[in-house]
């Protein structure tokens, strides 16, 4: 089993409402987009498109949970960009936030790439979820 589909009974879909916390329509709509194409599709690539600011990080964390992946893979635009998703993915931040997983759920393990991958890397990164 992965860390993701181990802790899939775990996660959470929220609406949020005002004055309360939770996952807005985009990030609803999305993630049952994805779950309804993998279903059918598991063995082709998806495209989802969101605007700037409707919450495609959420979307892009509780992916592999809801598609009960082994491992992912994340290629950023920037160094910057590398940055915020590794420290989120790491906590589980922006997730806990929205009341998608408690507290205390436990992060994947996750191993950022800072530098050109090589064999000395290899059981890091063979070691990470994420």
């Amino acid at each position: 089993m992965s860390h993701f589909s181990d802790t899939y009974n775990d996660l959470r879909y929220p609406i949020s409402t005002e004055g309360t916390l939770g996952l807005r329509n985009a990030q609803l709509g999305a993630i049952h987009a994805i779950a309804s194409f993998n279903t059918l599709q598991k063995k082709i690539a998806g495209i989802v498109v969101m605007p700037t600011g409707s919450g495609k990080t959420a979307v892009l964390m509780m992916t592999p949970y809801i598609t009960n992946s082994l491992k992912v893979l994340i290629i950023t635009p920037s160094v910057m960009v590398r940055g915020q998703i590794f420290k989120d993915f790491t906590e589980l931040k922006t997730l806990k936030r929205a009341s998608v997983f408690a507290d205390e759920i436990t992060p994947p393990l996750v191993y950022e790439l800072k530098n050109k991958y090589s064999d000395t890397l290899q059981s890091a990164v063979a070691a990470a979820d994420v």
